[in-house]
């Protein structure tokens, strides 16, 4: 009998807390929609067919509330320190296929995925219109911001 090899991510260029968080999220007997998303993200970074994505840095992550995932990384390319927040419904760089939007009825790992190769595997054009937050992280993505 055959067996499929897992996929394992390249995990050389990845910071001690990327790799907490993976195996945290990993680890999870259940995970909601949004920890699936998240955990499909971090896996995609550090594997160089993610466009830049094994440029990226990743400081922190979190998922919620509800389908939201959010990530603090350094983007490729660069030095300051940028936070990424993204929802099920509302993925605004949203490029899966061919299709476009919300509607299309992506799966979490599709999203996450997405998420890691469009928004952050790609360097930031213009750093003009990021929220910066109390901690100083420059924010951008989906702005309703909760307290943090």
């Amino acid at each position: 009998m055959s067996r499929t090899k897992r996929y394992e991510p390249d995990r050389s260029s990845w910071t001690a807390r990327h790799s907490e968080l993976v195996d945290g999220l990993s680890a999870k007997a259940h995970r909601t929609w949004a920890e699936d998303a998240l955990l499909a993200c971090l896996s995609v970074l550090g594997n160089a067919s993610s466009d830049e994505g094994h440029l990226v840095s990743v400081k922190d992550a979190w998922s919620g509330p509800g389908d939201q995932i959010s990530v603090v990384y350094t983007p490729p390319y660069m030095t300051i320190v940028i936070g990424l927040r993204r929802t099920r419904t509302t993925p605004a760089l949203w490029e899966y296929g061919d299709f476009s939007g919300p509607e299309f009825p992506y799966t979490s790992t599709q999203f996450g995925e997405n998420v890691a190769s469009r928004d952050m595997g790609e360097p930031l054009g213009n750093t003009t219109f990021l929220f910066v937050d109390s901690a100083g992280i420059q924010w951008w993505g989906d702005f309703e911001f909760p307290e943090m």
